[in-house]
């Protein structure tokens, strides 16, 4: 995939929604501890997806 542009989504099932819309409202408090870069690299390690950090950033 290296040279190529892309995107990616994640899903959540109607189980997860109320802890989603809960991390929704916390947000800003959420990312004063840590950029999204670091969080976004622990999404993927969390749910298994295989990546190149040399293509996720430009």
């Amino acid at each position: 995939m290296r040279g190529k542009k892309g995107s990616g989504a994640f899903s959540v099932s109607r189980s997860n929604i109320d802890a989603v819309v809960k991390y929704i409202k916390d947000q800003e408090q959420h990312h004063k501890g840590f950029d999204f870069k670091t969080e976004f690299i622990s999404l993927l390690d969390k749910n298994d997806v295989e990546y190149d950090e040399r293509d996720l950033w430009d």
